[in-house]
Formats: C-alpha cells, sequence, structure tokens
C-alpha cells in the first residue's frame, strides 16, 4: 500500500479538544457511532511493516500511558497555545516543535540533559556572569532557546 492512499483515505480532520466537529452531536465521542471513523488503511500499512496494532479503550488514559505523555507534552506545551491554520500549518510547527523537543529541551529523566546531549554527558558548569546569553525565539515566540553568544 503507498502512502498516497493511506493519506487519501485518512483525511486530516480538525477537531475540538472533546473529539467533536463544531457543534454537532452526531460527530461527539458520546454518540453511538465511532468518531473519527477506523482508519483500515492506517492499520494495513502497519501490519505490511510487521507490527502489531494494539487498541486501547477510550477515556482510559492509565492504559496507554507512555502514548498519553507523548501527545500530552506536544498539546500542552504547544498546541493548546497555538491556533492551527491548516494542516501544512501544524505539520511545520509539530516539525520545529520536535527539532526543538529533541535538540534543546531539558527532559528529567535524562538529568535535566535534552536527548543530543544525553549520549555525550553533561556540559561543565561555566559562570554566567562573564559570558552574554542569546535567546532565540522558537515559534513566534512560544518557546525560547537559550546559548553562550559567541
Amino acid at each position: 500500500m503507498e502512502a498516497r492512499e493511506t493519506r487519501s483515505s485518512c483525511a486530516w480532520r480538525p477537531r475540538t479538544r472533546d473529539g467533536a466537529i463544531g457543534a454537532s452531536t452526531a460527530n461527539s465521542p458520546t454518540s453511538a457511532t465511532r468518531w473519527p471513523p477506523p482508519c483500515d488503511a492506517y492499520d494495513a500499512v502497519i501490519t505490511d511493516a510487521g507490527l502489531r496494532v494494539l487498541k486501547s479503550p477510550p477515556q482510559a488514559p492509565k492504559a496507554n500511558t507512555h502514548s498519553e505523555r507523548l501527545n500530552g507534552t506536544p498539546r500542552r506545551e504547544l498546541l493548546d497555545r497555538t491556533l492551527i491554520l491548516n494542516q501544512r500549518h501544524l505539520r511545520r510547527t509539530l516539525t520545529r516543535y520536535l527539532e526543538h523537543y529533541i535538540g534543546h529541551r531539558p527532559h528529567r529523566a535524562l538529568s535535566q540533559l535534552c536527548p543530543s546531549q544525553a549520549e555525550a554527558g553533561p556540559p561543565r558548569p561555566i559562570d554566567l556572569a562573564e559570558h552574554r546569553v542569546h535567546r532565540t525565539a522558537v515559534l513566534g515566540g512560544l518557546i525560547n532557546e537559550y546559548q553562550i553568544a559567541s
């Protein structure tokens, strides 16, 4: 199955936080119909890759804590504070956030290092009073990255 078939059959749909599209009650997650509809093309791509599709129960965040954490962090830090205009804007915004998340954002599990520093170990401490700090605004100033100015 080609990726083009997957994209066209699994159309991108903007939704409110509770999963509904607009004010229609027919599309609400509490209705008898399943929304969004299951995407068999996506499941086929996963199965073809030799992976198994695991279905988690709806509205049970403890059933799949890793995916809840993975989805929740960018939602809280980015998507709750950004007005997404279209799919292209969403992809561009998430790509830039992912670059920040891997390259600059400290993680508690890595002793406040970012994933790109985890293998090299912590940097040596320096006195910031002797250096100038350069701030780079990311995503229109929503996130800031700091570096020692050279």
